[in-house]
């Protein structure tokens, strides 16, 4: 069975024995720290990461209260339940403040054996369900973001796809017209070519695809400002999958100064200041 850490933060040494005497009556292994007031507890706290901290209220250099609050107040410890030892003189509205401050229970001085460890095993119990729910969360979370990036990355090669297709129509349509007094078929050629140059088919083959995957975009991206050109809602699609301004400038048949004014009215429009990332706020949408 794995080893439990428990720091135990009381400034006497008869309390840290009774509570330490307590939790070796269990079954559960504890490994003991100990620190004789909030400040110790704090950097021992930062320094060994127990699985739960029983603090007492009254400590010199720093109180339990004022220790919670720091422990709370910091990356490393945050998330470390804390039970608070409380006199028998405390009122609710003290109690109220310990539970504020951010500890997650408290037991009452003379210490009940089995209430003491029926609280420790609870809270113990919780945080690992706790740690178990984020954890799921997270793992969710990773997985949801592969199957987006996986995603953007399919639409990407589509998009490059058209992209293709679209400069190999444009060279042809360069090359057909020196041919065709020799290949009289040459002009019908070029009236498919033009035919498929001017489109949407593809466009909108894009549009299904990405809404697929990112439900809801257009109508959200709308709603910041309803006053989007066809062609930078189209630049939004683009940025928000991850294409570089060379494809873009491609894609939508404009110069590399063009795409630089269009980002920047682009950036005007959704209510960006200096310093916000365009790429990142339209990732967010």
């Amino acid at each position: 069975m794995k080893s439990v850490k428990i720091l135990i933060v009381n400034d006497k040494e008869t309390d840290l024995l009774i509570i330490e005497s307590c939790l070796q009556l269990s079954e559960t292994p504890f490994n003991v720290l100990k620190a004789t007031n909030g400040e110790q507890a704090y950097e021992l706290a930062q320094l060994k990461k127990p699985d739960l901290i029983v603090m007492d209220w009254d400590m010199p250099v720093l109180d339990g209260i004022s220790a919670i609050k720091q422990l709370k107040s910091s990356v490393t410890t945050s998330e470390i339940p804390v039970i608070m030892l409380t006199a028998v003189n405390r009122s609710s509205d003290n109690l109220k403040t310990a539970l504020s401050a951010g500890a997650i229970d408290f037991v009452r001085y003379p210490i009940d054996e089995i209430e003491f460890l029926a609280r420790v095993k609870s809270v113990l119990r919780m945080n690992q369900y706790y740690r178990e729910k984020v954890q799921a969360e997270n793992e969710a979370k990773k997985l949801l973001k592969a199957q987006v990036d996986l995603k953007n990355r399919e639409l990407a090669a589509l998009t490059l796809n058209s992209l293709y297709k679209k400069n190999l129509i444009l060279k042809l349509k360069k090359r057909l017209p020196s041919i065709s007094q020799k290949c009289p078929e040459a002009n019908e050629i070029l009236f498919v070519l033009n035919y498929f140059d001017e489109n949407e088919e593809d466009w909108n083959i894009f549009r299904d695809y990405f809404e697929a995957v990112h439900n809801g975009f257009f109508d959200r991206l709308s709603a910041l400002d309803a006053g989007l050109t066809p062609n930078e809602k189209r630049l939004c699609a683009y940025l928000r999958i991850g294409l570089t301004s060379n494809e873009i400038t491609k894609l939508l048949s404009i110069s590399k100064e063009g795409i630089k004014k269009n980002r920047y009215l682009l950036r005007k429009k959704l209510g960006l200041i200096t310093g916000d990332n365009l790429e990142d706020f339209i990732s967010k949408i």
